[in-house]
């Protein structure tokens, strides 16, 4: 935490802490540590063992995380270890932790993975349990709501630095049985605490049980506006220079590189469109555009289908000026300048006028938006921006897995807004429900790329949709 934050000097609150060790070795950095826990027996062991050892900023009080008897903006941090999966409410806890931080204050979340040793004595009565939990579902969609971005950072499983220690057998059976009723909504008997108290001898650590975690570390700041969000900013950087670099290194339709060829189930809703002999100006408008992939290509098919003096415009937007450059030198070079309409944009601040366009394309862009809600609202202008028949062609990339070539190691990535396969199936479920669905499926994504200078495998799960607004 102190690699991450200063904690140095400050008034730190940790909910959930227990007998307070972890309090006490905060109290040698920060100005001043305030434990809550619900659980009274710890917290008078905490306090005495203060008394006893001349700690004096520390103090202990027994709480409920969702019912924080503290003024607003009280802590300038805040850390959450290994209990916000107790929670009934998760996301009324994280608003409480909200409510007392500071102006720029920091929450620190221990979250917990499953396939360890706390699972392994879970799977024992809870059968359904399974290995591992999907984070984005259980903590990631309450943090995003909450505090809008966060920082993740995997903890490491080989040492008893990252674990439940409990002082004895009965404690941990306690802490067993209560979470079995709260979390997984098992109620045990007494035969099975009897069998629990039996396994849970397997883990003694000396006089103490130990149980190794899995968990990731959250980390996130409480911004007034989250567009100000380092990640979000770090994120930016990554995908501009990732594009900027591209398109040095790539031109428009070679072979070799994702830019050689346009998607080809747009090309295909687009002749199929065009075959309809539309009526007045026919209108494309293409999100993220970068150099011109899909928006030369259409361009193309619609002077072959509608003749060279077609009465049609395809409106390019992307958010580098460099790339829109590029767009309209291809423009040129492919003889369509006349159709394409090139802008710098950004999608955040989308505004299209209503039913304008008779196919409107969001390929590969929309995660690049600031937040899931600013997704939602660029979702709902698309669907506005239709002509009664015409049709929305989106794909997004979810659940990537970035690895070293050759070390087979996990490359960290950056991304504005890293959506789950379910996560962007129920955007579409919700914001696109007006439009007649056509397609809507997914497929697994595998390239070999270079990122900074290392070769590396990328993996992604791409979510593909075509819908259609009723009318003619």
């Amino acid at each position: 935490m102190r690699s991450l934050g200063a904690i140095d000097g400050q008034k730190v609150l940790e909910i959930g802490c227990g007998d307070g060790r972890l309090s006490f070795r905060l109290c040698d950095h920060a100005a001043h540590t305030t434990g809550i826990d619900l659980e009274e027996r710890l917290i008078d062991f905490a306090n005495d063992y203060a008394l006893r050892t001349c700690i004096r900023n520390a103090v202990f009080i027994p709480m409920s995380a969702e019912n924080l008897a503290f003024q607003d903006e009280t802590f300038d941090t805040v850390i959450m270890p290994w209990m916000l999966h107790m929670l009934p409410d998760k996301e009324l806890a994280l608003k409480e932790a909200r409510r007392v931080l500071k102006p720029n204050g920091r929450l620190f979340v221990f979250a917990l993975l499953g396939d360890c040793d706390y699972d392994k004595i879970a799977r024992h009565f809870v059968a359904s349990r399974d290995k591992e939990f999907n984070v984005a579902d259980f903590y990631e969609e309450s943090l995003t709501r909450v505090f809008h971005y966060f920082e993740k950072h995997p903890l490491p499983y080989a040492s008893h630095d990252f674990s439940f220690v409990f002082p004895d057998c009965g404690v941990t059976a306690e802490a067993f049985v209560f979470a079995f009723a709260n979390w997984y909504q098992t109620n045990l008997n007494e035969k099975q605490k009897g069998h629990l108290r039996h396994l849970i001898q397997n883990f003694r650590w000396g006089n103490h049980i130990a149980l190794k975690t899995r968990g990731i570390l959250y980390v996130t700041d409480k911004l007034d506006d989250p567009k100000q969000n380092p990640i979000l900013a770090k994120a930016r950087q990554e995908t501009e220079k990732y594009h900027r670099d591209y398109y040095t290194k790539h031109k428009l339709f070679e072979q070799g590189s994702w830019l050689a060829k346009p998607d080809g189930d747009s090309m295909q809703v687009l002749e199929e469109l065009l075959g309809n002999k539309p009526k007045g100006v026919f209108k494309v408008i293409d999100l993220g555009a970068g150099v011109g992939r899909n928006s030369i290509a259409m361009a193309m098919q619609i002077e072959k289908q509608m003749g060279p003096r077609a009465n049609a415009k395809v409106v390019c937007l992307d958010v580098l000026p460099e790339s829109i450059e590029i767009l309209k030198s291809n423009a040129i070079t492919y003889d369509v300048e006349h159709i394409i309409d090139a802008r710098v944009a950004n999608n955040d601040d989308l505004s299209v006028e209503p039913e304008t366009y008779d196919l409107a394309l969001a390929i590969s862009c929309l995660e690049h938006c600031s937040s899931k809600d600013a997704i939602s609202r660029v979702l709902d202008s698309l669907v506005a921006s239709l002509k009664p028949g015409g049709v929305l062609r989106l794909e997004m990339t979810t659940d990537r897995n970035v690895r070293d070539v050759i070390t087979d190691e996990l490359v960290p990535t950056y991304v504005e807004t890293p959506l789950t396969e379910k996560q962007v199936k129920d955007l579409i479920s919700t914001c696109l429900s007006s439009l007649e669905t056509m397609h809507f499926g997914t497929f697994a994504y595998k390239e070999e790329i270079e990122m900074n200078g290392r070769k590396v495998l990328w993996q992604s799960t791409q979510l593909n949709y075509t819908g259609r607004k009723s009318g003619s």
